[in-house]
């Protein structure tokens, strides 16, 4: 009889901390809901703030890169401008990397504008620099200032900066510019192996330039060191 009455009463009490201990588990339940609600919101308000903020971060950054776009390109041609080509040229010449340069220049460009008006001749400008992209390649051709143009070769050797330079002057050839005009082109052009500083290959490519035109213009020179 002890052994059940003990039993009883031990159950008895229990039995009579029941109602508290659940009271109890209810509150940490609640507790624990509410904290998870609050960890949730702050999750959520996170997430918006980073998108928020990354979109504005974004928005610069592309805002920087457009500026920076219009800052390097011509106007009118949307080729890149001398700045672009003097950085490129400080940056290759720099890296000892082996590489070709040619300037171009539109033979009597002035005629054109003469006879068919200065808007007939930036529509010129507009075709010849398309047709520069087009069969050169967009990444480094750049207006050098007026009817003068540049292109640096970064890949391949001499042979084939001089073969993608005959297969542009036929197609310049062919292409017929604003009101139906064709044009011709004077190319001179250098092959820098390492060699030559930027200021050297200027020179040098400008020399080879001015030989084209004075040869009678439509033609492809290249400089020769120790040669004419």
């Amino acid at each position: 009889y002890s052994l059940l009455f003990s039993t009883v009463l031990l159950s008895s009490l229990k039995l009579s901390y029941l109602p508290v201990q659940l009271a109890k588990a209810k509150i940490d339940i609640i507790m624990i809901t509410g904290e998870l609600l609050q960890l949730t919101i702050a999750v959520v308000v996170y997430i918006m703030a980073a998108m928020f903020f990354d979109r504005i971060i974004r928005r610069e950054i592309n805002s920087g890169r457009r500026m920076k776009e219009l800052a390097e390109t011509d106007v009118l041609t949307s080729l890149y401008n001398r700045q672009r080509f003097d950085e490129t040229m400080e940056n290759l010449t720099g890296s000892n990397q082996e590489f070709g340069l040619a300037f171009f220049d539109i033979d009597h460009f002035k005629k054109i504008n003469d006879t068919h008006g200065h808007m007939t001749g930036d529509h010129v400008l507009q075709s010849f620099s398309k047709i520069m992209q087009q069969t050169l390649g967009k990444d480094c051709c750049f207006r050098w200032g007026g009817e003068e143009f540049a292109f640096i070769f970064t890949d391949g050797d001499r042979k084939s900066c001089e073969k993608q330079l005959e297969v542009f002057i036929e197609a310049v050839r062919k292409e017929k510019m604003a009101d139906n005009i064709s044009i011709t082109i004077s190319i001179g052009w250098v092959y820098n192996d390492k060699s030559f500083s930027s200021e050297q290959l200027l020179i040098n490519v400008d020399q080879a330039l001015y030989l084209a035109k004075s040869n009678g213009r439509d033609q492809i020179a290249e400089f020769m060191a120790g040669g004419d």
